[in-house]
């Protein structure tokens, strides 16, 4: 597993996987939700004012 991790941090996510994972990928992950900043930038943060 070592090794399999090696290679994954290197080379991407699912480059190596044991036979038993299978290679098949029926789901996607949607990430247009996604914020466009790395990290939280605290001035993109709404503020509510009562």
């Amino acid at each position: 597993m070592v090794a399999f991790d090696a290679i994954n941090g290197r080379f991407g996510t699912w480059t190596a996987v044991t036979a038993s994972q299978g290679f098949k990928r029926e789901w996607k992950m949607r990430s247009e939700m996604r914020s466009p900043a790395w990290t939280t930038d605290i001035a993109q943060v709404p503020t509510v004012r009562v």
